[in-house]
């Protein structure tokens, strides 16, 4: 396994670890059993209703894909966990259609796109904890104010750059926002080869970059942002996918 994914499987481990609220796996109720299916869910004639782990409940457009052996529920039928797809096209995220459905905003939709996808976590909001991915507290920290996004050393534990020639340190990045838990991701750091600080932004990504964003109390998402200029787009996709997930709650 590479170093870089190392490091994303421990976050991963961090956040699933703080999230699972104590429950053993015999208290997980898979999305795909009868029970979730049945009783862990409102199904109206336009949403699909969750309430979450978190405390708040989730409607989701019927149309919405959502695989439900995606999604897991606690033995008091609490949604803990739901992946969702959306497309980023021309700057704009729209949630990706279930097989047979249509988007009621964007028909037809388009055949090529830049796949975001959210892997939501739903905790109560007392075990919010924060796993110090930000730049606060390290150094060196580069700010590009037109994207909106800050770039600082993943670890200063003394994780060293395959790049060490032009890079000293891991990449990662956070939004530059108020956030008490800044948004943040990093990609593998094969794609900064023949970059260097001044032209970071202009890095073009094959595949994906992998992040984590707090949502909401209680609400963490794992996230992959694919393909492009994904420094310059993080802000907006975030940014859209707030609005767009802001839209699904009722408190």
């Amino acid at each position: 396994m590479h170093k870089w994914s190392k490091i994303t499987l421990l976050l991963f481990v961090l956040i699933s670890g703080c999230g699972d609220g104590g429950q053993s796996n015999e208290n997980v109720v898979r999305g795909d059993s009868d029970k979730a299916l049945n009783e862990c869910r409102e199904i109206t004639e336009e949403s699909i209703i969750y309430e979450t782990a978190a405390r708040f409940k989730l409607e989701i457009p019927v149309w919405v894909k959502n695989f439900p052996f995606t999604n897991s529920f606690n033995a008091d039928c609490e949604l803990t966990d739901m992946i969702l797809s959306f497309a980023w096209v021309n700057n704009a995220l729209i949630p990706v259609a279930a097989v047979g459905e249509r988007n009621p905003h964007k028909h037809p939709f388009p055949q090529h796109y830049e796949q975001f996808v959210l892997m939501m976590s739903f905790r109560p909001p007392e075990q919010d904890v924060d796993v110090e991915r930000h730049c606060e507290s390290k150094q060196p920290v580069y700010e590009f104010p037109e994207y909106q996004v800050r770039m600082c050393p993943f670890s200063m534990s003394g994780v060293e750059s395959p790049n060490a020639k032009t890079w000293p340190f891991v990449p990662h990045f956070e939004l530059m926002t108020d956030h008490k838990f800044p948004a943040n991701f990093g990609c593998s750091n094969s794609v900064f080869d023949g970059y260097h600080v001044d032209n970071v932004t202009q890095v073009e990504v094959p595949y994906s970059c992998r992040g984590y964003w707090h949502w909401r109390p209680g609400a963490w998402a794992m996230f992959d942002i694919h393909k492009g200029k994904v420094v310059q787009k993080a802000y907006s996709v975030i940014e859209a996918a707030e609005k767009i997930m802001n839209s699904w709650v009722d408190d």
